[in-house]
């Protein structure tokens, strides 16, 4: 049986931010894609953001005609999520629109799969898409309280969970947002009314879950992004304006931030990534991109 190595609690620590300089609106979801470029999902103007691995502006694509700004006039389609393939597609999850496109690395749209629905291939509010190491597209389809899982051509697989608040977790979701696999295969998911992360294996059988409500160490409320980087989990907190690190088992690590617009500082952070050393923040409501350092 192999030995799991204790991991060391890292230190986080605030490097910079970007973004705001460069008009973004409500960045939601971050990947990174090849030569280390960082793909931001505006929701406010309804398009993807590419930046350098310094953060420097380079284009944007799958601009709608209406953001989520505009959306009270009528029509349009807000992203909130985005994976990166192996070939550097783009899986985008549109919330408002509901439905997942593909778009090549040019930005030219592949694929749409989906529309509103309760039905198998349908969503009602997908936040966020995910790819296994298999190249299979996941996606937390919010306010149907699931995740549906398809394969690299976009036929659907299957599906799992339902609304509710069991507190023995079990697939029970009520308004989920994000999903990030770990080194096992094992998709953990922010059930984010439930103030909590659910973990389940590879055919959607649930393992476990860590957190609660509150506002001390490894409590959350709402939680929203995830990420995981090399046995450590990172889960943003829109209502806790901060990040906490967890480890293989959801023990408590450490954290950093708290509500305000100065450094080290979040307004509502969703998105999160990975990149090197540095974790990326999506802080939404201060319209930027928050560098982490990880020590």
């Amino acid at each position: 049986m192999a030995v799991q190595v204790p991991l060391e609690a890292p230190t986080l620590r605030y490097l910079s931010s970007f973004g705001q300089q460069d008009g973004l609106g409500k960045p939601c979801g971050m990947a990174i894609g090849p030569s280390s470029v960082i793909y931001v999902v505006d929701a406010g103007y309804g398009r993807v953001v590419r930046f350098s691995e310094n953060g420097t502006f380079l284009d944007s694509f799958c601009q709608s005609e209406r953001g989520w700004l505009n959306r009270i006039f009528g029509g349009g389609r807000s992203p909130t999520g985005i994976a990166i393939d192996g070939e550097g597609c783009s899986w985008i999850a549109y919330a408002v629109g509901d439905s997942i496109s593909k778009f090549d690395r040019g930005g030219r749209l592949m694929l749409t799969l989906g529309h509103k629905g309760t039905g198998e291939g349908e969503f009602d509010r997908p936040r966020s898409v995910a790819l296994d190491r298999d190249g299979c597209v996941w996606v937390v389809d919010a306010y149907n309280h699931r995740v549906q899982k398809f394969d690299p051509a976009g036929r659907f697989l299957m599906a799992f969970g339902h609304k509710g608040n069991d507190p023995a977790g079990e697939g029970a979701f009520d308004n989920p947002s994000a999903l990030a696999f770990d080194e096992r295969g094992f998709g953990h998911v922010t059930d984010s009314h439930n103030e909590r992360v659910q973990v389940f294996d590879p055919d959607g059988r649930f393992v476990g879950q860590y957190g609660s409500w509150g506002q001390g160490d490894g409590q959350f409320r709402f939680p929203r992004g995830i990420a995981i980087d090399r046995g450590v989990t990172f889960v943003t907190e829109a209502r806790n304006h901060r990040v906490q690190a967890f480890d293989r088992d959801g023990h408590f690590l450490a954290s950093l931030g708290s509500e305000g617009s100065g450094d080290g500082q979040f307004n509502q952070p969703y998105g999160v990534a990975v990149l090197g050393r540095e974790l990326l923040v999506a802080d939404n409501q201060n319209q930027r991109i928050v560098r982490l350092g990880l020590d």
